[in-house]
């Protein structure tokens, strides 16, 4: 089995869509809101987010595509669905539409245009492997009564490999060797050291899918957010989902840490404030966390407006609360955050 470049290559029954591509967008609803929106496609799932250019404070979409049809819901931080953008992709590089709020009480049309002013690419490498071993076996002797329907899918793991263009040779080598690497190390197969090494590994698995990723969280002139995924389903009620954020600046390659954004004062503080922000948006009850015992998560995306962390399933709280964060503010908590990622200096 071979990598294939923007496509994937399955041995299974069931037919995906294999289309794949990263898109940004400029335009407006209602003719006079600005907005700014970055799309993710992976077969028909959409994922990405979109920001009002006035506020830079970035909303989670996600969604479908069918055919030349893009439908997505907007979300909030504590998982509220806040509106809906029901549109189409043409030829000429426009989206338009409707949106509607989450109340669908409000209904304004939308146009927005792909922007191709970057000279920043993205693009995918897919690698796939499935083994269908144990469900021969169990065929081969006619023991179709002991067939359930976890023994008829046939395992497969998939690894999507992410990479950068665009910026010069020495920085595109480093960004993408370190998405390369912490690819990889969702895959918590250490003897992996490549992809197609990883996607090898499926013979014996005991794991039905595994897939591991990486996607465009935000990216602007400066910053890079970069999401990393593991997904894997062994049976049971559902399948699991971890994920693991990093940060690039694009002007040396190198991972943005708090460190680099917050001041110390500030950061001997961010427990605290985390705290605040985190039940201002998400209540505070039902969490896994007592009194003074509150944490503020590894994985972080940085925008222009601020800071969003976000936990993984089960970490802070049961499957059903799925990946709950808060947002810290450059504009709210300026004194803390240093003059170069200040909202005048990005």
């Amino acid at each position: 089995m071979q990598a294939v470049q923007d496509t994937v290559v399955s041995h299974s029954k069931i037919n995906h869509n294999d289309e794949k591509w990263f898109r940004q967008f400029s335009g407006t609803i209602n003719g006079t809101i600005a907005i700014t929106m970055q799309l993710n496609r992976k077969g028909d799932v959409i994922v990405g987010n979109y920001y009002y250019d006035r506020i830079s404070k970035p909303l989670r979409l996600i969604g479908y595509a069918f055919g030349d049809s893009v439908i997505v819901q907007e979300y909030i931080a504590n998982g509220s669905s806040t509106g809906r953008f029901w549109g189409k992709l043409y030829a000429n590089g426009s989206y338009t539409g409707r949106w509607s709020d989450g109340k669908a009480e409000k209904h304004f049309p939308f146009e927005l245009m792909e922007r191709r002013d970057s000279t920043l690419t993205f693009s995918n490498m897919t690698y796939f492997q499935t083994d269908c071993t144990y469900r021969d076996s169990i065929l081969k002797v006619d023991q179709l009564e002991d067939l359930i329907s976890f023994d008829t899918i046939c395992p497969s793991f998939e690894a999507i490999q992410l990479m950068v263009g665009g910026l010069t040779p020495t920085i595109n080598k480093k960004i993408n060797a370190s998405i390369e690497s912490e690819t990889l190390k969702m895959a918590d197969a250490p003897s992996a050291k490549t992809f197609q090494e990883f996607v090898n590994a499926v013979k014996g698995s005991v794991y039905q899918e595994v897939s591991i990723s990486a996607n465009v969280q935000y990216v602007d002139t400066r910053i890079l957010s970069i999401c990393y995924n593991h997904d894997f389903y062994g049976g049971g009620a559902h399948p699991l989902h971890q994920s693991r954020m990093k940060n690039y600046n694009l002007e040396d390659g190198k991972e943005i840490s708090l460190a680099d954004i917050f001041t110390p004062s500030f950061l001997d503080k961010i427990i605290e404030i985390g705290e605040k922000e985190f039940i201002e948006v998400n209540g505070a009850e039902g969490w896994f966390y007592e009194p003074g015992q509150f944490f503020v998560p590894a994985n972080y995306s940085i925008s222009q407006e601020g800071v969003e962390f976000f936990y993984n399933q089960y970490e802070i709280g049961p499957y059903s609360a799925g990946m709950p964060s808060f947002f810290i503010s450059f504009k709210k908590y300026s004194s803390g955050v240093k003059a170069m990622w200040s909202k005048k200096s990005i």
